[in-house]
């Protein structure tokens, strides 16, 4: 809305306006631009407000190194079974041959993906991307006691409640699985974790 930009003979005020481009869905609104007087435009500042709330982070699977010769192996046995990929022209044959493909790459990533630590409580296995969360809201917190900044006492007030939301959601979907596959076996089990 304001000029932002000098022109090339230093005008005392700014005389060209800078471009934001962004999605239409975004929500921007403008702050009064700074003039910093070490470049030829003003620093923009704006805040953006999201239409969401913050999702979860997911990290890539990792795998053990020395894993990595028997997965090469599984994908060559398992694509070898499937039927040659260049013989296929039409939508229709590419679009019956993503899901082989898709289904072989998720069993692949599901059998050689490390087993999820365990926690102080026995019986508790959170999956990687908590295991993640949890790391980094350690390092936040860190970061907080050595420098007292706000923005970081903010940041790991936002991650210690998202954790605590994530645990609490893998619980509930954990304990209902383990209520639909209850046996005469695996009953006192089940009641063990109750107390």
């Amino acid at each position: 809305p304001q000029p932002t930009r000098y022109d090339y003979y230093r005008n005392y005020r700014p005389t060209t306006k800078d471009l934001l481009i962004t999605s239409p869905i975004k929500h921007i609104h403008a702050l009064p631009p700074i003039d910093i007087g070490i470049s030829d435009h003003h620093m923009i500042r704006y805040t953006i407000t999201a239409t969401t709330a913050p999702t979860t982070t997911t990290y890539r699977p990792r795998y053990p190194h020395a894993t990595h010769p028997q997965i090469l192996e599984y994908l060559q046995t398992k694509f070898n079974d499937i039927p040659n990929p260049e013989t296929h022209q039409t939508p229709q044959e590419v679009d019956n041959l993503t899901p082989i493909i898709q289904a072989t790459l998720q069993t692949a990533v599901e059998r050689y993906t490390e087993q999820p630590r365990r926690l102080k409580k026995p019986g508790l296995e959170l999956p990687r991307y908590i295991i993640e969360l949890i790391k980094r809201k350690k390092i936040i917190r860190r970061q907080y006691q050595r420098t007292r900044q706000p923005d970081r006492r903010r940041e790991f007030n936002l991650l210690k409640r998202l954790v605590q939301q994530e645990i609490s959601d893998f619980r509930a979907i954990k304990w209902q699985q383990d209520l639909s596959q209850m046996t005469d076996k695996n009953i006192y089990q089940i009641v063990c974790k109750l107390e």
